[in-house]
């Protein structure tokens, strides 16, 4: 609960464009015990959430690619994987922003997500800091 309540007390935001329109979600940056970054936008139970996973919080680029899922989005509830694009992390003094784009995949009715992307997404984030 207290996890909860401090990502809801952020002051981050992620803005992303799918299907022609943009959206913008409340969201933060935690460290799994894996050693990697998330960067959560919404909350579960949202009609739109969007997950990004990144190895470091340093500047540069990190490719979104293969069978490690490193980007899921739910659009209006419905999941999908965001792959074959990429994620930038820009250090901003105490706080974190960058941007990512790539394609995403749906869901193929078998338990997994389609070869075949049904688009594009981009978007940004900023003001980010680590819970």
């Amino acid at each position: 609960m207290q996890m909860r309540n401090q990502m809801l007390n952020q002051s981050g935001k992620l803005t992303f464009t799918i299907k022609g329109k943009n959206y913008t979600i409340k969201t933060s940056l935690v460290k799994t015990k894996y050693n990697e970054y998330v960067i959560a936008g919404g909350l579960i139970g949202e009609d739109n959430t969007l997950t990004l996973i990144v190895p470091k919080i340093e500047a540069g680029n990190y490719t979104m690619s293969g069978n490690k899922q490193q980007a899921i989005l739910v659009f209006n509830q419905t999941p999908f994987i965001i792959n074959n694009g990429s994620i930038t992390i820009k250090p901003n003094g105490s706080k974190i922003e960058g941007s990512f784009k790539g394609k995403y995949y749906p869901p193929n009715g078998k338990g997994k997500f389609s070869t075949e992307a049904e688009g594009e997404i981009s978007g940004t984030f900023s003001d980010l800091s680590l819970l």
